[in-house]
């Protein structure tokens, strides 16, 4: 055979293919048992911790689960199996369990796991392990109350090992066997404990020298997991003993339905008489919550330790402390009218909202008998404060007790609604100040000497900053655009309310009042826009003679500073009929007489109408993008802010608005993104109110919903945007190209 020839060549490869595969066999039977030593060796010191000092071998095996890493049979002893699976962390968990030669459980040893603390992690503690030591290899295994994920994949994990070893051991058993859910211990909680996660706050209420008032709060489950509120509580302490009198909740933040069961008044009981360095029983399932609840009552008990107010520095019911008790209430006092007999006021002063969430404040109007210097009535009329909770020191059963006094201290605060009767009494004493501060002499003072009501009306209308300007006046009828502040514009820096009103020239009295833009609250300020009471200042001269709306102090007000600033332009002259031009007296026949002008104020094009009326919707800070425009139709892309940009700092609305480019106005308004508040604000996203856009040139043609202002205007704000933006291209635009 030729060295050249094929039939060599493939001769001499098969029998080095040989000689190779004999090398390779060889070395892997070297080799084979280093590896698996090592291997073994990388395990054995958690095979060890199950069956000390035994010798272990690894098995082959055919698991369907998928779950079973591996199978280690120690001689005399019984069969390990490596498990992972995956519970309610997505990384999954890595565990040994142990089945003896005799079918009972030898072990079960965690070995990696990130379940969460206080409920997977449960499952990898002394009480769920102790569990499952105690079963054999025929039991179905519990699961864990509140570790329901942790603990079926840790079932799932032992039944895959206990098919494998009945099998082999010839074991019959019922797979589907299912156990009672095992209870787990309720978690326990010193005082002496670490609660810094928790982030505990408590601010002392009161402190008489016996008992002692906290407002708390700490983190519980949405805080500590789903970055949420705290839980908020009022802890009551007796101040002698240094023990608990009573834990009240007062906010709750965590999951209804679990965690509350931590709130409930038999869990709460398990604190009365516990002082420092004591335990008590938190809520099984609630582990959570009940650590919260522990940490704000430690937070009491450590503010009253470490120096809370006691009666000797300064006892309940001094100047002092109601006067540092109030002044962080801010209080803002407004004088309606004293006449030397009885003074009325408008008060604001922060509850719990305004303390502790920045929200609002409450307010009220209190009535001043002058000569003694005592309440007469008072009336809240707006709360801003925890319904179902403040709002018992707004009943009239309590304001009841301070008419007649003339020191609201003498009044003691609702249990619960700390925080509110404070802001109650914060109203009454800054009132009763200002009656001593503008009453310094009142007895020489005739009250005859002076108008308050027409002075108070007159300071009242000055503080809204009215703007009237005068859109048209034909002689008989003034139409104006005016503005004014109401409590958006007085009290948070906001807008102004504006309106269209129209004056009849000749008699100086209203024609008509419509509200164009309202800046106020919803649900409150807006209850004095309503045509119902706009519609009782037609044929009067002085907006005074119209009572204003209670609960809407401040836009009735704002409204009424509107009329009287377009009453006060036809007045002073400001605004004058045009003379009719006389007949020509050199024309052969009588000319008839012009007709005056059509207006005296200046004249305006369309797009300074248009400017105008976008520059309304400033506010709302208009991003217009142009996505196409073809000299026909152009689409707009645009964003506006409404109640949530405007008022919360949130995100802005936004939409995609199509123009008729020649007639300039609005083919289809489609709402891409709402921002702005749920069941409120969306009934101006609803198409019935968007398809009354459509043909219109001025967005403000179309009303805007009823207790959707805010989301109206920035409807509005996009579709003026759009048209204002569609003018230029319109008129440069002669062929498609361009607008590409």
């Amino acid at each position: 055979m030729s060295k050249d020839s094929t039939a060599y060549k493939a001769v001499l490869l098969a029998i080095l293919c040989a000689v190779c595969g004999l090398l390779l066999s060889g070395v892997n039977a070297l080799t084979a048992p280093v590896i698996a030593k090592n291997q073994l060796a990388t395990v054995m010191a958690s095979l060890e911790q199950i069956y000390p000092g035994g010798e272990f071998e690894e098995v082959e095996f055919d698991d369907p689960s998928g779950l079973i890493q591996g199978v280690y049979k120690s001689p005399g002893n019984g069969t390990i199996y490596k498990i992972h699976n995956v519970g309610y962390n997505s990384n999954g968990f890595t565990f040994m369990v142990a089945f003896n030669e005799d079918g009972t459980v030898g072990g079960f040893l965690p070995i990696e796991h990130n379940e969460t603390d206080g409920f997977g992690a449960r499952c990898f503690q002394d009480d769920y392990t102790a569990t499952i030591n105690g079963l054999t290899s025929s039991d179905p295994v519990p699961l864990l109350s509140g570790a329901t994920l942790t603990s079926t994949a840790i079932q799932q994990g032992i039944d895959a090992a206990k098919a494998l070893f009945n099998a082999d051991a010839g074991i019959s058993y019922d797979p589907n066997a299912v156990a009672e859910p095992s209870a787990p211990e309720a978690p326990k909680f010193s005082f002496s404990d670490d609660f810094s996660n928790t982030e505990p706050e408590a601010e002392e209420v009161s402190n008489d020298g016996t008992t002692a008032v906290y407002s708390t709060k700490a983190g519980g489950f949405s805080f500590l997991n789903e970055k949420g509120n705290k839980n908020e509580a009022e802890i009551t302490l007796d101040v002698p003993s240094g023990t608990v009198k009573s834990v009240k909740i007062t906010k709750f933040s965590d999951t209804p339905g679990i965690g509350d069961n931590a709130t409930a008044d038999s869990a709460l009981k398990a604190y009365e008489g516990l002082k420092a360095g004591d335990s008590v029983d938190g809520v099984s399932g609630a582990t959570f919550t009940s650590k919260s609840i522990a940490a704000m009552v430690r937070s009491a008990l450590d503010k009253l330790a470490g120096g809370g107010t006691s009666a000797a520095e300064t006892p309940a019911g001094t100047e002092t402390a109601a006067v540092e008790k109030y002044a962080e209430t801010e209080p803002e006092v407004e004088e309606v009218s004293n006449d030397g007999t009885t003074a009325v006021y408008r008060v604001r002063t922060g509850g719990f909202s305004f303390l502790n969430e920045n929200g609002e404040k409450n307010e009220a109007e209190i009535t001043v008998d002058v000569p003694s210097g005592t309440v007469k009535s008072i009336t809240v009329d707006t709360f801003s404060d925890t319904a179902g909770i403040g709002d018992q020191a707004t009943a009239e059963d309590y304001l009841q007790k301070f008419i007649g006094v003339d020191d609201p201290e003498t009044v003691d605060s609702v249990s619960g609604a700390t925080f509110t009767s404070n802001s109650i009494k914060s109203m009454i004493q800054s009132v009763l100040d200002k009656l001593k501060g503008n009453n310094a002499g009142t007895a020489e003072a005739a009250p005859a000497e002076t108008e308050p009501v027409e002075t108070a009306s007159v300071t009242k209308y000055a503080e809204t900053k009215p703007e009237a300007e005068t859109v048209s006046n034909d002689g008989t009828t003034a139409k104006f655009r005016t503005k004014s502040g109401g409590f958006s514009f007085l009290n948070e820096n906001g807008e102004k309310n504006e309106a269209e009103v129209e004056v009849d020239v000749p008699t100086g009295t209203v024609k008509s009042v419509k509200v164009t833009k309202f800046s106020d609250t919803p649900g409150i300020g807006d209850k004095a826009t309503d045509d119902a009471w706009l519609s009782k200042f037609a044929g009067v001269s002085d907006p005074d003679e119209v009572d204003n709306v209670s609960g809407a102090t401040f836009t009735s007000n704002s409204i009424k500073g509107m009329i009287q600033s377009a009453l006060d332009q036809v007045k002073s002259g400001d605004i004058s009929a045009p003379a009719a031009s006389a007949p020509d007296q050199t024309a052969a026949a009588p000319a008839a007489t012009p007709e005056p002008e059509a207006t005296t104020a200046p004249e305006t094009t369309a797009k300074d109408e248009n400017k105008e009326t976008a520059s309304r919707f400033k506010e709302t800070e208009p991003e217009v993008e142009e996505v196409s425009n073809d000299g026909t139709t152009a689409v707009y892309r645009i964003k506006t802010g409404g109640f949530s940009f405007l008022n919360e700092k949130g995100e802005k609305n936004e939409g995609e608005i199509e123009i008729d480019v020649p007639a300039r106005t609005v083919k289809s308004v489609k709402i891409t993104k709402f921002s702005d508040t749920a069941g409120i604000g969306d009934k101006a996203t609803a198409d019935d109110f968007l398809s009354k856009f459509a043909g219109k040139k001025d967005a403000d043609d179309v009303d805007g919903v009823s207790g959707a202002t805010f989301t109206s205007n920035s409807v509005k704000a996009m579709i003026q945007s759009s048209i204002d933006q569609t003018e230029a291209p319109a008129a440069a635009l002669p062929n498609t190209e361009a607008g590409k």
